[in-house]
């Protein structure tokens, strides 16, 4: 129940006002959930594409428990990865708030730290390359660095959705990176503080 609000506001989200706009975007092949939570995305994307394989990744223990029981209670299967995406592959210090605020940043208050396993959305992807791919990230800031290591290597059917934080700052930064490899960008709901996202490779519109 600790984290019931934000669950229900990620429910409406997904389920309600579809704020990844799922409807438009051309069937995949493979997903990736990026920043997983408790799995809400995950069970969105099995409903609509039952056929698409799934990675998911999280990193908190406490939300890879509720994660892994939705998926069995709604027969969803998954691999559920439980690690954070980073710029580079490793470990790090994960400041972890309501279920889907964690980050690895301090600057915010946190209820605690811990430490986590960091993988490259490269790592996630390579044996699925050449399949038509939908990665969403909801990652909490690192949108950025994550995109600058994944987006240093040629891309090709693949759809890119997620929440921009930072986003004054981070915008310049991710549209600068989009053009200078091609990628067309789309956002959404923009305010001073965050937006969503769409990243289409080159050869998508």
């Amino acid at each position: 129940m600790t984290d019931l609000g934000s669950d229900l506001n990620s429910a409406l989200e997904l389920g309600v006002d579809d704020c990844y706009y799922l409807g438009r975007l051309k069937e995949p092949e493979f997903v990736v959930d990026g920043g997983g939570n408790t799995g809400l995305f995950t069970l969105a994307a099995r409903a609509r594409w039952p056929k698409a394989c799934i990675v998911v990744c999280e990193p908190v223990p406490t939300n890879l428990e509720i994660l892994k029981e939705n998926l069995a209670i709604n027969r969803v299967d998954a691999v559920v990865l439980p690690v954070a995406l980073g710029g580079s592959p490793g470990k790090a210090r994960f400041y972890c708030r309501e279920a889907n605020q964690g980050s690895f940043s301090a600057e915010l208050p946190f209820q605690s730290q811990i430490e986590v396993r960091v993988q490259t959305l490269s790592e996630i992807c390579c044996a699925h390359d050449g399949q038509e791919t939908l990665i969403k990230l909801d990652i909490e800031g690192a949108e950025v660095e994550v995109l600058q290591e994944f987006l240093s290597f040629e891309r090709s059917r693949t759809t890119i959705v997620g929440e921009l934080h930072q986003q004054q700052t981070q915008k310049p930064k991710l549209c600068e990176l989009v053009e200078r490899v091609g990628w067309k960008a789309m956002f959404i709901n923009e305010d001073t503080h965050c937006s969503q996202f769409h990243l289409f490779s080159a050869d998508h519109s």
